[in-house]
């Protein structure tokens, strides 16, 4: 069985727990982290900002992290932005939420924070919300 080999990194402010070698190769790994897409992380964060900054309704919100992997788009959202009350994370692939379990607490997102080991299209269909 092959171990799950992890490395740390900062993107923004959050602090990660990622898989080993990402940086070259993302694809290939236990668990999935892209560093590439860091900037597309920070413009969806800032767009989220804006939203609250346009409408009210955005204000102590809950979102949900479908298909989180290791959880830096969910992490960065509630640590960027003081209206996320709450982020759901979901993900099918053990070892990527013993990555997000540690992602979590580095992060000390505490209550802000729960998680499902689900498939995403099994946790739709099972949700009631």
């Amino acid at each position: 069985m092959e171990k799950l080999v992890v490395s740390t990194t900062t993107e923004e402010t959050a602090k990660l727990v990622v898989p080993s070698g990402s940086e070259s190769d993302p694809f290939h790994k236990l668990a999935f982290f892209n560093p590439r897409m860091s900037f597309n992380r920070s413009v969806s964060s800032l767009a989220l900002g804006a939203l609250h900054e346009l409408d009210e309704k955005f204000d102590k919100i809950t979102l949900l992290d479908g298909l989180c992997a290791t959880g830096a788009r969910g992490a960065r959202y509630a640590l960027e932005n003081s209206f996320v009350e709450r982020v759901v994370f979901v993900d099918g692939n053990e070892h990527a939420l013993e990555l997000l379990e540690k992602n979590v607490k580095l992060n000390k997102l505490g209550k802000k924070a729960s998680w499902i080991h689900s498939e995403f299209n099994e946790f739709l269909e099972n949700t009631e919300e």
